[in-house]
């Protein structure tokens, strides 16, 4: 898998596109890689080091941060694992742009195969959404602490 994962890297760093089949196709093993280290590693990992660095946990719990070299080492692996974020983001995005954006937000969005609008309009219409969430959110704990 990962003589595969490697070939695919090269595939994309080259800037060619992956010959895909029309249709819902599969992940190939650099996506496959991707998304397990995302979901199983990166998540977890991040919720551990955002939890020590609370002052509070830690002082109850004094233990908590001693695998991460204390509360600083977890503050610097949680900037790291973040950067990891940003950059799976902006390709993944890219990705979905290069390889057609319409096709694929029905993929994502609607869970069908075909060029309607239907799922890039409900994908912005959710992150408008997503947004106004946040602004309200932002708002209600600058203004009610």
């Amino acid at each position: 898998m990962l003589v595969q994962a490697w070939n695919a890297f090269v595939h994309y760093a080259s800037f060619h596109l992956p010959p895909e089949p029309n249709g819902f196709y599969g992940y190939n093993a650099l996506q496959q890689l991707a998304y397990f280290s995302v979901v199983f590693a990166f998540a977890p990992l991040s919720i551990v080091t955002g939890a020590s660095m609370s002052p509070a946990l830690v002082n109850r719990f004094p233990w908590f941060t001693k695998p991460f070299g204390g509360r600083q080492g977890a503050r610097s692996i949680h900037f790291i694992l973040m950067n990891f974020y940003f950059a799976f983001l902006h390709v993944h995005v890219i990705l979905v742009v290069l390889t057609g954006f319409r096709r694929n937000m029905n993929h994502i969005v609607m869970g069908t195969d075909d060029l309607r609008p239907e799922g890039m309009i409900w994908g912005f219409v959710g992150l408008v959404g997503v947004l106004i969430y946040w602004v309200g959110a932002h708002y209600v704990s600058w203004y009610s602490p």
